[in-house]
């Protein structure tokens, strides 16, 4: 699980005007060591991420597991149809 725990923003200005904004969240460095005891043991792990968080596990096609990327701060987010899918598909890998 992805949450957001450090939001970093930054700028980039010329002279007064604001050329771009770059925000970025970060999760818990656990969310990392976790992931790897997990892929070293085999397991099939289940990868959800809020929607501004990436690096690492959260990154696609790093693991080759799929990652889930939603708006964790939505009430019910775990009740969508893209989620129960992809949780299902998980579900039948760990039995």
């Amino acid at each position: 699980m992805g949450y957001p725990q450090y939001r970093v923003t930054a700028a980039i200005l010329r002279a007064t005007h604001v050329e771009q904004e770059i925000h970025i969240s970060i999760p818990t460095p656990w969310n990392q060591i976790e992931a790897v005891l997990a892929f070293q043991q085999r397991i099939p792990v289940l990868v959800v991420a809020h929607e501004s968080v990436a690096g690492g596990i959260f990154d696609k096609g790093v693991t080759g597991e799929y990652v889930h990327t939603t708006n964790l701060g939505a009430t019910q987010w775990y009740k969508t149809r893209d989620f129960l899918g992809i949780f299902r598909e998980w579900e039948k890998r760990i039995k």
